[in-house]
């Protein structure tokens, strides 16, 4: 290899070497994120949600159950 392949070769290698993974210790970030007020920034948040009254399953399965249970008798 000529001098100067070998020189940019070794001046390649040695910039991608430096470049590779974070130096130095982590830092804390320069701007805190701003901490609410603990409110909805959003007005759709104030309105009462509607509650809808789910069906126990597990009475479902019960009665399902009772009937077979009837049923093979």
């Amino acid at each position: 290899m000529e001098l100067l392949n070998k020189v940019f070769l070794t001046v390649f290698l040695c910039a991608g070497i430096a470049g590779c993974g974070v130096k130095g210790s982590p830092l804390p970030p320069l701007n805190p994120a701003p901490l609410g007020r603990g409110e909805p920034t959003y007005s759709d948040a104030q309105k009462s949600s509607k509650d809808k009254k789910r069906p126990n399953r597990n009475q479902e399965l019960e009665e399902r159950n009772s009937s077979e249970v009837q049923e093979g008798l």
